[in-house]
């Protein structure tokens, strides 16, 4: 179980046993108290996000922390309107600034990988910006009325080894073709993200996928062939992974990122 989930699931399982205690008056449970603990839990989970820089988790549990106790700051706002403002700075830091997409990975797969020269701006690579050229795929109309060409991914070579895609506010489908796939990301905000690996060839000594979902859904099609480990994390999110039996001799990729107000949905086809 993810350290995030078991919080939630322990911070809202104490707070229905408060709810019951007090509506069958097992105990009484003062406002002031349980607005104390309610503030300490949104504050600390708030606090844990701040290494990944998940702004959606840091930002809403300290806008409920503030609206629990605007009445020590001498004002009466809307449920609504504090949530609809946390949800439009959550979006707009997680636009300004790029979350860290480095993690050292405890798998054999990577052992023979040297981490030593990593960026976190160029999933784990020492290149720079430029050091990656457009590479076309295919986009497929959110209408179903045909497809066309797009260049709005970078990659490193012909090869197509690394893919980075993104969505905000849109519906999107993308075909990845890649000979040698290495490294990814997929970043999806507010939209509904579909993207097809089926006709990728993955690197045998392995290789990794970043994911960034915010009040969306992200489905990724994969070969059924391919080996998988999930390392996503959730925050109010859930992930949908089917099963898939494992392969000896087949690649193996491993995915990890963060699911916030969203879902994740893995099809192996």
């Amino acid at each position: 179980m993810k350290k995030r989930n078991l919080f939630w699931g322990l911070f809202f399982t104490v707070i229905a046993v408060a709810l019951f205690g007090q509506m069958f008056n097992f105990f009484t449970l003062g406002t002031s108290v349980f607005n104390l603990f309610l503030t300490a839990l949104l504050v600390i989970f708030a606090i844990s996000n701040l290494p990944s820089l998940n702004f959606f988790g840091i930002v809403m549990p300290l806008t409920y922390a503030l609206y629990i106790n605007s009445k020590f700051f001498n004002f009466d706002p809307s449920f609504w309107q504090m949530t609809f403002a946390g949800l439009l700075l959550s979006i707009g830091l997680q636009m300004i600034f790029k979350r860290p997409r480095v993690r050292v990975f405890k798998y054999n797969d990577y052992n023979d990988y040297d981490y030593s020269n990593r960026s976190e701006d160029n999933f784990g690579y020492s290149k720079k910006n430029d050091d990656f050229v457009e590479a076309s795929f295919t986009e497929t109309n959110s209408d179903s009325s045909g497809e066309k060409d797009s260049r709005a991914t970078y990659e490193e070579d012909s090869n197509n080894e690394k893919v980075r895609i993104s969505a905000n506010f849109t519906d999107r489908t993308r075909y990845v073709r890649s000979t040698n796939f290495t490294d990814g990301s997929i970043e999806n905000n507010f939209g509904s993200l579909r993207v097809y690996f089926d006709q990728s060839t993955f690197n045998r000594n392995g290789s990794k996928l970043y994911v960034d979902c915010n009040f969306g859904q992200i489905v990724l099609y994969l070969p059924s062939d391919l080996n998988v480990i999930n390392n996503v994390s959730t925050t109010l999110g859930g992930i949908d992974d089917d099963f898939n039996r494992a392969h000896k001799d087949g690649p193996t990729l491993t995915i990890y990122g963060d699911v916030s107000f969203g879902n994740l949905k893995i099809i192996f086809i």
